[in-house]
């Protein structure tokens, strides 16, 4: 397993994974399986790969649960994502200025 990374300044690609990851377990929990190169394949409503540093990411942060070769979002999750929206429309405003 790949350690989290907590502690380094955050990498916006795995930022977005993390929230993809975590937008798609709010739509409903999903099989994990594992594939090769180090990545998880998560199966559900739709099946995608992401990278297993995302999910030790997801898990090291509470976002997540596994349990049974299934995952699924935690209660914590859904504040997450709306952090993530104010914080992504106040980087907006601030690269743009106000508007009057």
């Amino acid at each position: 397993m790949i350690e989290p990374v907590t502690g380094r300044k955050s990498d916006p690609s795995l930022r977005k994974q993390l929230l993809r990851l975590v937008r798609q377990l709010a739509r409903g929990d999903c099989a994990i399986h594992h594939a090769a190169d180090g990545e998880a394949r998560l199966a559900g409503a739709e099946e995608r790969l992401y990278p297993q540093a995302v999910i030790a990411e997801a898990r090291s942060l509470g976002l997540v649960h596994l349990s049974g070769g299934r995952i699924a979002a935690s209660a914590e999750a859904s504040a997450f994502l709306r952090r993530a929206l104010v914080a992504g429309g106040e980087a907006f405003s601030e690269q743009h200025g106000e508007v009057v």
